[in-house]
C-alpha cells in the first residue's frame, strides 16, 4: 500500500488548504452518520440499510424490507424499490454539455411530460451540498391514476453532469411507501463527485 498518495477527498475542496479539506471531510462524514442516527426511525421497524455505490461515489439509506441494487442499463445506475415494486427510486446520470442550467431543466421536464403524458405540477430550486438541485413534481394521472412522480436533479455544472433521482409510487397501493421514497431521496449523499460520469 502506497501511503504517500494524496488522501481521497470527499468534500469539494477547491481553494481550501489540505487541513481545511480534511476538516470539511470530517464534518461531512459526521453529518452523514448523525443524520443516519436521527432519521433511523423513519423506516419500518427502525431497520435501515445503506446502499453504497463505490463505482459512482454515493450512498443512500433505505428500509431493510426494500431492495437496492446496482442496475447498469444505459443511463440508469441503480434502483431502490419496495418488494412489490409499487414505489421506488431510480438513479441515473446524464451529461448536459452545451446547455445552461435552466434550459437543461426545461428540456428535461418537457421530455418527461411528452414521454409519460405527465404535465409539470411544480418545480422547486434549492441547494444540496452546495450544488444546485431541482425538484420536479409531475401530474402523473395521465400515466396511471393515483401515481406520484417526483424527480430530483442535482447539477454539477462544472462537470456537465446531472445526477438524477426519479421516484414514483402508486398512492392507493403504497401510501406509506410514497413517504418512504422521499426519505430515501433525501438520504442520498454524493461523497466522491469525481466518480460521477455519464455511463
Amino acid at each position: 500500500m502506497d501511503i504517500s498518495k494524496e488522501p481521497q477527498r470527499l468534500a469539494d475542496c477547491k481553494g481550501v488548504s489540505d487541513f481545511g479539506c480534511r476538516i470539511l471531510n470530517m464534518i461531512k462524514i459526521i453529518s452523514f452518520f448523525a443524520a443516519l442516527l436521527i432519521s433511523h426511525n423513519v423506516f419500518p421497524n427502525n431497520d435501515v440499510r445503506i446502499f453504497n455505490d463505490k463505482e459512482y461515489g454515493y450512498l443512500a439509506k433505505y428500509p431493510a424490507n426494500w431492495i437496492a441494487k446496482i442496475n447498469r442499463s444505459g443511463r440508469v445506475i441503480a434502483d431502490i424499490a419496495n418488494r412489490s415494486n409499487t414505489a421506488g427510486v431510480n438513479i441515473r446520470i446524464y451529461r448536459f454539455k452545451g446547455f445552461s442550467e435552466r434550459s437543461y431543466i426545461d428540456r428535461y421536464a418537457d421530455k418527461v411530460q411528452k414521454q409519460l403524458n405527465a404535465p409539470v405540477k411544480d418545480v422547486d430550486r434549492s441547494f444540496i451540498d452546495s450544488q444546485v438541485a431541482y425538484d420536479i413534481y409531475f401530474d402523473a394521472d395521465g400515466l396511471r391514476k393515483d401515481y406520484k412522480l417526483h424527480h430530483r436533479i442535482i447539477l454539477f455544472s462544472d462537470m456537465n453532469i446531472a445526477f438524477v433521482l426519479q421516484s414514483g409510487c402508486l398512492l392507493r397501493e403504497a401510501v406509506d411507501d410514497c413517504q418512504t421514497i422521499e426519505f430515501v431521496m433525501d438520504s442520498v449523499w454524493i461523497y466522491n463527485r469525481s466518480k460521477l460520469r455519464a455511463p
